[in-house]
C-alpha cells in the first residue's frame, strides 16, 4: 500500500497489522536475491523486441525450477499499471488456461516479473524491472544493480 489515511492506519494496527516503512522493506528485499532470480529477469527481458508474440514468450522465457513452480508469480510479464495490466503473460503451464495472443509493440511499457523460491524453502523474492519496447528491442527503465548485491546461499 503506497498511502494510507490515519482512520486506516489506526484500523488495521487495531487488527494487529503492523506498519512497516514499505522504501526499507523494499530495499530490504533487493538485498536477499540470488542468481536465479536474476538470471530469469535477464533472460526474459532479452526476448523483448516488437513483433514477438506473447506466446513466444511465455513458450521461450526462462523455465523455472521444477522445485520452484507450484508457487510461481502468475505472469512473467505484465503492463505497468495498478497490478498485472494489459498484456498479462504468462508461464507455460497457465498459458492453456489463461494465456491470449497478441504482440508486443514499440511504445508498450512492460515489468519483467520473476519469483524463484523452492516450496517449503526458507528464502525467495520476486523482482520486477519495468522495460520500454523500443523499434530495436527494450529500453530498461530502471537501472538497480541487482548483480551488486546477489546473495548465494549453499
Amino acid at each position: 500500500m503506497d498511502r494510507i489515511e490515519v482512520a486506516g492506519l489506526r484500523a488495521l494496527g487495531a487488527l494487529g497489522v503492523q506498519m512497516h516503512n514499505g522504501q526499507e522493506v523494499t530495499e530490504f528485499a533487493r538485498m536477499i536475491k540470488g542468481p536465479d532470480e536474476i538470471l530469469a529477469m535477464h533472460v526474459n527481458a532479452d526476448m523483448v523486441r516488437p513483433g514477438v508474440r506473447f506466446t513466444e514468450l511465455s513458450r521461450n522465457g526462462h523455465c523455472l525450477p521444477q522445485s520452484c513452480r507450484a508457487q510461481r508469480y502468475g505472469v512473467m510479464f505484465h503492463g505497468v499499471e495498478l497490478c498485472d495490466e494489459y498484456p498479462c503473460i504468462r508461464y507455460p503451464e497457465d498459458l492453456e488456461s489463461y494465456g491470449y495472443e497478441g504482440a508486443l509493440q514499440a511504445g508498450m511499457a512492460l515489468c519483467v516479473e520473476a519469483y524463484v523460491g523452492v516450496v517449503g524453502g526458507r528464502d525467495g523474492i520476486k523482482l520486477e524491472n519495468p522495460l520500454l519496447v523500443t523499434e530495436t528491442g527494450f529500453e530498461l527503465l530502471t537501472h538497480y544493480p541487482f548483480e551488486d548485491f546477489c546473495v548465494i546461499s549453499g
